[in-house]
Protein backbone atom coordinates (compact mmCIF):
# COMPACT_ATOMS: atom_id res chain seq x y z
CA UNK A 1 0.00 0.00 0.00
CA UNK A 2 1.25 3.41 -1.16
CA UNK A 3 1.86 6.22 1.42
CA UNK A 4 -1.12 8.23 -0.37
CA UNK A 5 -3.28 5.62 -0.54
CA UNK A 6 -2.61 4.99 3.31
CA UNK A 7 -3.07 8.43 4.25
CA UNK A 8 -6.42 8.71 2.53
CA UNK A 9 -7.65 5.43 4.23
CA UNK A 10 -6.53 6.94 7.52
CA UNK A 11 -7.90 10.08 7.10
CA UNK A 12 -11.39 8.87 6.48
CA UNK A 13 -10.91 6.90 9.67
CA UNK A 14 -10.15 10.05 11.61
CA UNK A 15 -12.89 11.91 10.40
CA UNK A 16 -15.63 9.44 11.27
CA UNK A 17 -13.94 9.90 14.89
CA UNK A 18 -13.93 13.72 14.84
CA UNK A 19 -17.95 13.44 13.66
CA UNK A 20 -18.15 11.87 17.02
CA UNK A 21 -16.05 14.41 18.86
CA UNK A 22 -17.43 16.94 17.49
CA UNK A 23 -20.89 16.63 19.17
CA UNK A 24 -19.05 17.20 22.62
CA UNK A 25 -16.98 20.12 21.45
CA UNK A 26 -20.38 22.33 19.85
CA UNK A 27 -22.52 24.21 21.83
CA UNK A 28 -26.03 22.36 22.46
CA UNK A 29 -28.15 25.82 22.18
CA UNK A 30 -26.11 26.82 19.16
CA UNK A 31 -24.85 29.61 20.29
CA UNK A 32 -23.26 31.38 16.77
CA UNK A 33 -19.74 32.77 19.39
CA UNK A 34 -19.63 29.52 21.40
CA UNK A 35 -19.70 27.73 18.33
CA UNK A 36 -17.10 30.14 16.65
CA UNK A 37 -14.77 29.88 19.71
CA UNK A 38 -15.30 25.75 18.87
CA UNK A 39 -13.73 26.77 15.77
CA UNK A 40 -10.56 28.98 16.81
CA UNK A 41 -9.95 25.95 18.92
CA UNK A 42 -10.37 22.96 16.57
CA UNK A 43 -7.26 24.67 14.59
CA UNK A 44 -5.57 26.23 16.75
CA UNK A 45 -5.05 23.07 19.17
CA UNK A 46 -4.50 21.24 15.65
CA UNK A 47 -1.87 23.77 14.52
CA UNK A 48 -0.14 22.99 17.81
CA UNK A 49 -0.21 19.14 17.55
CA UNK A 50 1.51 19.61 14.24
CA UNK A 51 4.19 22.18 15.56
CA UNK A 52 6.80 19.80 16.73
CA UNK A 53 7.02 17.62 13.63
CA UNK A 54 6.65 21.25 11.74
CA UNK A 55 9.85 22.85 13.50
CA UNK A 56 12.29 19.54 12.27
CA UNK A 57 11.32 20.33 8.83
CA UNK A 58 13.42 22.52 6.09
CA UNK A 59 12.02 25.21 3.63
CA UNK A 60 13.50 24.79 0.33
CA UNK A 61 11.92 27.86 -0.49
CA UNK A 62 8.92 29.66 0.39
CA UNK A 63 7.02 29.84 -3.06
CA UNK A 64 4.09 27.95 -0.94
CA UNK A 65 4.02 30.88 1.37
CA UNK A 66 1.56 32.98 -0.94
CA UNK A 67 -1.03 30.31 -1.90
CA UNK A 68 -0.76 28.89 1.98
CA UNK A 69 -1.92 32.49 2.90
CA UNK A 70 -5.14 32.62 0.16
CA UNK A 71 -6.01 29.55 1.05
CA UNK A 72 -6.40 29.68 5.12
CA UNK A 73 -8.20 33.05 4.28
CA UNK A 74 -10.48 31.30 2.10
CA UNK A 75 -10.95 27.85 4.98
CA UNK A 76 -11.18 31.22 7.31
CA UNK A 77 -14.41 32.64 5.64
CA UNK A 78 -15.68 28.50 4.45
CA UNK A 79 -15.72 28.53 8.43
CA UNK A 80 -17.28 31.34 9.67
CA UNK A 81 -20.23 30.60 6.65
CA UNK A 82 -20.83 27.33 7.59
CA UNK A 83 -20.94 28.06 11.81
CA UNK A 84 -23.39 31.08 10.60
CA UNK A 85 -25.52 28.57 8.24
CA UNK A 86 -25.72 25.74 10.77
CA UNK A 87 -26.53 28.48 13.38
CA UNK A 88 -29.29 30.27 11.46
CA UNK A 89 -30.66 27.51 9.34
CA UNK A 90 -32.60 24.49 9.32
CA UNK A 91 -30.25 22.19 10.12
CA UNK A 92 -32.14 19.36 7.89
CA UNK A 93 -32.10 22.07 5.05
CA UNK A 94 -28.56 23.09 4.99
CA UNK A 95 -26.38 20.14 6.23
CA UNK A 96 -27.06 18.09 3.31
CA UNK A 97 -25.86 21.37 1.03
CA UNK A 98 -22.42 20.53 2.46
CA UNK A 99 -22.47 17.45 0.79
CA UNK A 100 -22.06 19.66 -2.80
CA UNK A 101 -18.42 19.60 -2.07
CA UNK A 102 -18.10 16.47 -3.97
CA UNK A 103 -19.77 18.18 -7.03
CA UNK A 104 -17.84 21.47 -7.09
CA UNK A 105 -14.71 19.65 -6.70
CA UNK A 106 -15.22 17.48 -9.39
CA UNK A 107 -15.77 20.37 -11.77
CA UNK A 108 -13.05 22.63 -10.50
CA UNK A 109 -10.91 19.96 -10.69
CA UNK A 110 -11.39 19.13 -14.13
CA UNK A 111 -11.30 23.16 -15.23
CA UNK A 112 -8.31 23.62 -13.03
CA UNK A 113 -6.14 21.26 -12.35
CA UNK A 114 -7.22 18.91 -15.80
CA UNK A 115 -8.44 15.82 -13.94
CA UNK A 116 -10.87 14.02 -16.16
CA UNK A 117 -15.03 13.91 -15.53
CA UNK A 118 -15.72 10.14 -16.45
CA UNK A 119 -18.77 8.37 -16.25
CA UNK A 120 -18.14 6.19 -13.12
CA UNK A 121 -16.55 9.04 -11.39
CA UNK A 122 -19.53 11.08 -12.04
CA UNK A 123 -21.80 8.42 -10.98
CA UNK A 124 -19.99 7.57 -7.99
CA UNK A 125 -20.21 10.97 -6.66
CA UNK A 126 -23.96 11.28 -7.77
CA UNK A 127 -25.07 8.36 -5.35
CA UNK A 128 -22.94 9.75 -2.56
CA UNK A 129 -24.24 13.04 -2.49
CA UNK A 130 -27.61 11.37 -2.85
CA UNK A 131 -26.86 8.56 0.16
CA UNK A 132 -26.21 11.94 2.10
CA UNK A 133 -29.12 13.46 1.50
CA UNK A 134 -31.38 10.86 2.92
CA UNK A 135 -28.89 10.24 5.75
CA UNK A 136 -29.00 13.76 6.90
CA UNK A 137 -32.79 13.84 6.54
CA UNK A 138 -33.26 16.20 3.74
CA UNK A 139 -36.86 16.46 2.79
CA UNK A 140 -36.15 15.94 -0.93
CA UNK A 141 -33.16 16.75 -2.16
CA UNK A 142 -34.45 19.31 -4.81
CA UNK A 143 -35.93 21.43 -1.51
CA UNK A 144 -32.51 22.09 -0.45
CA UNK A 145 -31.08 22.68 -4.02
CA UNK A 146 -33.96 24.95 -4.11
CA UNK A 147 -33.21 26.59 -0.84
CA UNK A 148 -29.97 27.92 -2.35
CA UNK A 149 -31.84 30.12 -4.40
CA UNK A 150 -33.59 31.82 -2.09
CA UNK A 151 -32.63 31.35 1.95
CA UNK A 152 -29.86 33.04 3.21
CA UNK A 153 -28.40 30.37 6.06
CA UNK A 154 -29.01 28.02 2.62
CA UNK A 155 -26.88 30.68 0.37
CA UNK A 156 -24.16 30.88 3.54
CA UNK A 157 -23.46 27.45 3.43
CA UNK A 158 -23.42 26.95 -0.79
CA UNK A 159 -20.79 29.67 -0.50
CA UNK A 160 -18.85 27.88 2.07
CA UNK A 161 -19.11 24.77 0.13
CA UNK A 162 -17.53 26.60 -2.83
CA UNK A 163 -14.74 28.29 -0.57
CA UNK A 164 -13.52 25.19 1.30
CA UNK A 165 -13.63 23.60 -2.72
CA UNK A 166 -11.03 26.13 -4.03
CA UNK A 167 -9.06 26.04 -0.83
CA UNK A 168 -8.92 22.39 -1.53
CA UNK A 169 -7.92 23.09 -5.59
CA UNK A 170 -5.04 25.25 -4.10
CA UNK A 171 -3.47 23.04 -1.93
CA UNK A 172 -3.39 20.09 -4.49
CA UNK A 173 -1.83 22.84 -7.04
CA UNK A 174 1.45 23.40 -4.97
CA UNK A 175 1.12 20.11 -3.44
CA UNK A 176 4.78 19.44 -5.00
CA UNK A 177 6.13 22.50 -3.42
CA UNK A 178 5.68 22.25 0.12
CA UNK A 179 6.55 20.15 2.95
CA UNK A 180 2.49 18.87 3.80
CA UNK A 181 3.87 18.99 8.03
CA UNK A 182 5.05 22.60 7.32
CA UNK A 183 2.09 23.49 5.27
CA UNK A 184 -0.43 22.15 7.21
CA UNK A 185 1.14 23.91 10.21
CA UNK A 186 1.27 27.48 9.10
CA UNK A 187 -2.01 27.36 7.36
CA UNK A 188 -3.91 26.05 10.78
CA UNK A 189 -1.79 29.01 12.84
CA UNK A 190 -3.19 31.38 9.93
CA UNK A 191 -6.83 30.35 10.21
CA UNK A 192 -6.84 30.10 14.24
CA UNK A 193 -5.70 33.97 13.89
CA UNK A 194 -8.43 35.18 11.35
CA UNK A 195 -11.01 33.51 14.31
CA UNK A 196 -8.85 35.07 17.04
CA UNK A 197 -9.03 38.35 15.36
CA UNK A 198 -13.13 38.08 14.69
CA UNK A 199 -13.45 37.14 18.62
CA UNK A 200 -11.36 40.30 19.39
CA UNK A 201 -13.52 42.39 17.60
CA UNK A 202 -16.31 41.40 19.04
CA UNK A 203 -15.09 41.23 22.31
CA UNK A 204 -15.77 37.90 22.86
CA UNK A 205 -12.31 36.27 23.08
CA UNK A 206 -12.82 36.12 26.77
CA UNK A 207 -15.30 32.74 26.17
CA UNK A 208 -12.17 30.80 24.44
CA UNK A 209 -10.54 30.14 27.86
CA UNK A 210 -14.27 29.58 29.40
CA UNK A 211 -15.14 27.10 27.07
CA UNK A 212 -11.57 25.07 27.30
CA UNK A 213 -11.95 24.90 30.90
CA UNK A 214 -15.50 23.65 30.22
CA UNK A 215 -14.81 20.63 27.67
CA UNK A 216 -10.48 20.14 27.44
CA UNK A 217 -10.90 16.65 26.61
CA UNK A 218 -13.08 16.91 23.30
CA UNK A 219 -11.39 20.38 22.69
CA UNK A 220 -7.87 18.50 22.93
CA UNK A 221 -8.39 15.49 21.20
CA UNK A 222 -10.90 17.43 18.39
CA UNK A 223 -7.92 19.78 18.05
CA UNK A 224 -5.43 16.68 17.26
CA UNK A 225 -7.71 14.65 15.06
CA UNK A 226 -8.72 18.65 12.90
CA UNK A 227 -4.75 18.70 12.61
CA UNK A 228 -3.81 14.96 11.92
CA UNK A 229 -6.93 14.41 9.22
CA UNK A 230 -5.79 18.12 7.19
CA UNK A 231 -2.17 16.42 7.02
CA UNK A 232 -3.36 13.40 5.52
CA UNK A 233 -5.25 15.30 3.20
CA UNK A 234 -2.35 16.96 2.02
CA UNK A 235 -0.35 13.48 1.66
CA UNK A 236 -3.26 11.68 -0.08
CA UNK A 237 -3.75 14.68 -2.88
CA UNK A 238 0.31 14.26 -3.69
CA UNK A 239 -0.69 11.67 -6.10
CA UNK A 240 -4.23 11.10 -5.99
CA UNK A 241 -6.59 13.07 -7.88
CA UNK A 242 -8.64 15.47 -5.38
CA UNK A 243 -11.87 14.83 -7.50
CA UNK A 244 -11.31 11.01 -5.67
CA UNK A 245 -9.85 12.04 -2.58
CA UNK A 246 -12.43 14.18 -0.85
CA UNK A 247 -15.73 12.57 -1.94
CA UNK A 248 -14.32 9.48 -0.47
CA UNK A 249 -14.08 11.06 2.73
CA UNK A 250 -17.89 11.18 2.75
CA UNK A 251 -17.44 7.35 3.57
CA UNK A 252 -16.20 8.18 7.14
CA UNK A 253 -20.32 9.17 7.39
CA UNK A 254 -21.19 5.90 7.65
CA UNK A 255 -18.56 4.58 10.12
CA UNK A 256 -19.52 7.77 12.56
CA UNK A 257 -23.65 6.47 11.68
CA UNK A 258 -21.78 3.12 13.06
CA UNK A 259 -19.98 4.48 16.21
CA UNK A 260 -22.88 6.65 16.92
CA UNK A 261 -25.55 4.11 17.10
CA UNK A 262 -22.31 1.96 19.56
CA UNK A 263 -22.68 5.48 21.89
CA UNK A 264 -25.23 7.13 21.48
CA UNK A 265 -27.82 4.68 20.65
CA UNK A 266 -28.66 6.27 17.33
CA UNK A 267 -31.12 4.45 15.21
CA UNK A 268 -29.46 2.76 12.19
CA UNK A 269 -32.11 1.32 10.49
CA UNK A 270 -33.83 3.67 9.42
CA UNK A 271 -29.91 5.16 7.60
CA UNK A 272 -29.67 2.09 5.90
CA UNK A 273 -30.45 2.99 2.43
CA UNK A 274 -28.96 6.47 2.56
CA UNK A 275 -25.56 4.55 3.40
CA UNK A 276 -25.60 1.73 1.28
CA UNK A 277 -26.12 4.46 -1.57
CA UNK A 278 -22.67 6.35 -0.36
CA UNK A 279 -21.60 3.17 0.44
CA UNK A 280 -21.84 1.90 -3.28
CA UNK A 281 -20.63 5.20 -4.67
CA UNK A 282 -17.79 5.39 -2.88
CA UNK A 283 -17.06 1.75 -4.47
CA UNK A 284 -17.13 3.10 -7.95
CA UNK A 285 -14.83 6.04 -6.77
CA UNK A 286 -12.16 3.63 -5.35
CA UNK A 287 -11.83 1.66 -8.55
CA UNK A 288 -10.61 4.86 -9.72
CA UNK A 289 -7.40 4.99 -7.09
Amino acid sequence: MGLPLFALINRILLLALEKIVLKFMGDETGNFYKNLVASFLFFFIGAFVLLPFAITGEVNNWHFLLPCIISALLYSFSSFAYVSSIATGEVSLVTPISSLNAVVILFFAAIFLGEKITLVKSLGIFLMVYGIFILKGAATPIKSLKAILKDRPSQLMFVSVVLQSTGRVIDKSFSGEYDPIIYATLLYFIVSLNFFILLRLKRKDRLILFSFKKKPIPMLIGGAINGSAYLLLLIAIKSIELSIVEPLVNLSIIIAMILASMIFKEKLLEKLPGGLLVILGGWLLAGNV
